[in-house]
């Protein structure tokens, strides 16, 4: 009986480090683009991982590695987010731009804030792993998005949705 017990106990201590570890899923964030007029820009995405039916929002991030201050009006950029599910396109979100904000100072070394892009629905093309690609630019810059990578299952319990 004592062992059962001891068993159970070491079981529960398992799952609860298990569930410490894994439970804060770090934002899904794509490599930083070539640099254009000094700035670079990066997909992301609050989580690396979804279940199938949840809204992925993907967001741009830009940062200045010049060493002066750069200005960018949201409006005038124009964005391509390219989409594929495992390895195979279905979708292309053309004429998306940054919302939230009309013009983004940036100084030296600074990064901005996430600025929302578009969203992807998980529903149509189901389990996998979704890429997303492309590139946003106006007349003046323009940057080509590393892909950026998430996984979508089908995950049994609302406790386990990190996995």
């Amino acid at each position: 009986m004592k062992s059962k017990v001891r068993l159970l106990i070491a079981s529960f201590f398992i799952l609860l480090l298990f569930v410490c570890v894994y439970s804060f899923d770090k934002t899904a964030e794509g490599k930083w683009s070539k640099a254009s007029n000094c700035l670079q820009v990066r997909l992301s995405c609050p989580r690396y991982r979804y279940n199938i039916g949840e809204t992925i929002k993907i967001y741009i991030v830009f940062r200045n590695i010049g060493g002066t201050s750069q200005t960018i009006k949201m409006p005038s950029l124009y964005a391509t987010v390219n989409m594929s599910c495992n390895n195979k396109d279905f979708a292309d979100a053309i004429g998306a731009y940054p919302r939230g904000i009309e013009k983004l100072t940036l100084s030296p070394g600074q990064t901005s804030p996430s600025y929302f892009l578009n969203a992807c629905r998980t529903d149509y093309e189901g389990a996998g792993v979704y890429e997303f690609s492309g590139g946003i630019g106006n007349d003046e810059v323009g940057w080509k998005f590393e892909p950026l990578k998430v996984t979508i299952g089908s995950y049994i319990s609302f406790l386990f949705w990190w996995l």
